[in-house]
C-alpha cells in the first residue's frame, strides 16, 4: 500500500456580538491510493487483465490506483445569555469519487452506475443551564457522518473461483450516527465534581457483508454494503477531582 494524502484546513473565530461567538471553517483532503496485492503466485490466473504485474499468476490479485476527495464546511454559533450557554451549528460533509472507479468485477461481470458525488448535512445542538449555585443541567444532540474505509470501496474480485473474498462497493455511503445526551453536574466541594448523564445513539448504514450472485455468472461472492443498524443507550457517572494537594484525577462508571 502507498497511500498519500494532501490536506487543507482553515478555521475562523469571530465575536459577532457580546452574546455571540461564531466559528466557521473548512477542510479538504485529496487521496492518492495505490494498492498492490498478489498471493500464491504459483497458482495460474485465468481471469481478465487487471493491470498488475505477472498477469497470469496468483490466486488472489488486487491492483488499483484511486484518487477520491473529501471535504467539509462547518458553522457554530456559541450564545451566552445570562447563565445559559448554547451552541447551534451544522457540518456539511461531501465525498467526490475517484474518476476511474468502476463497479464492474470479474466475479459478477455486471456493471452498474457509479455515484460520483455524495454529501450530508449534520445539525448540532448543545446547551447548559445552572439550576443552583452548585448544579447545572446540559443537553447535547447531533448528527455525525463518517466514511467507511476506502479499501471497502475499491477492493476487487480478481480471484479464482476456489478462493473466497469480499468485493468492494464503490457506492458505499457515509455511516450516520444520531446522538443524544442529557445530564447533570453537581459540585460536591471545591475539589470534587460529580457528573451523571444518560446517552442514546443510533447508527445507520454500518458496513456489513452480503452474499450476492451476478446476473451473468453462477458464482457467489460477498460484497460490502451499508445494511447494518445498531443502537446504544446507557448511563455514565464520573467523579472528577481537581488539582489539589498534588493530586488530580477522575473515576468513571459506564453502563450500556
Amino acid at each position: 500500500r502507498k497511500p498519500r494524502t494532501r490536506s487543507l484546513k482553515a478555521d475562523l473565530v469571530t465575536q459577532m456580538r457580546r452574546e455571540h461567538e461564531v466559528k466557521l471553517g473548512m477542510s479538504y483532503s485529496a487521496y492518492d491510493l495505490i494498492y498492490n496485492e498478489l498471493q500464491q503466485p504459483y497458482v495460474p490466473y485465468t481471469l481478465g487483465f487487471d493491470g498488475g504485474p505477472f498477469p497470469f499468476r496468483g490466486a488472489i490479485r488486487d491492483f488499483y490506483r484511486q484518487t477520491p476527495k473529501t471535504g467539509a464546511f462547518y458553522l457554530v454559533d456559541k450564545m451566552e445569555y445570562g447563565q445559559m450557554v448554547a451552541q447551534v451549528g451544522f457540518r456539511y460533509e461531501y465525498f467526490v469519487q475517484s474518476s476511474n472507479a468502476a463497479t464492474t468485477d470479474t466475479a459478477r461481470a455486471d456493471s452498474i452506475g457509479v455515484e460520483d458525488y455524495r454529501d450530508k448535512f449534520a445539525p448540532r445542538l448543545a446547551f447548559s443551564y445552572p439550576i443552583s449555585d452548585k448544579a447545572k443541567i446540559f443537553f447535547n444532540y447531533g448528527h455525525f457522518y463518517q466514511l467507511p474505509s476506502l479499501n471497502f470501496m475499491y477492493r476487487r474480485s480478481t480471484q479464482l473461483g476456489s478462493v473466497t473474498g469480499t468485493i468492494g462497493n464503490v457506492n458505499l455511503d457515509f455511516v450516520k450516527t444520531i446522538k443524544y445526551e442529557f445530564g447533570v453536574q453537581y459540585l460536591l466541594s471545591s475539589e470534587y465534581l460529580l457528573s451523571v448523564q444518560g446517552f442514546y445513539s443510533d447508527d445507520f448504514g454500518r458496513v456489513s457483508e452480503s452474499e450476492q450472485q451476478g446476473r451473468s455468472t453462477t458464482q457467489q461472492r460477498n460484497f460490502y454494503e451499508n445494511s447494518d443498524y445498531s443502537r446504544t443507550r446507557g448511563l455514565e457517572v464520573e467523579l472528577d477531582k481537581k488539582y489539589g494537594n498534588y493530586v488530580s484525577g477522575s473515576a468513571t462508571y459506564n453502563f450500556s
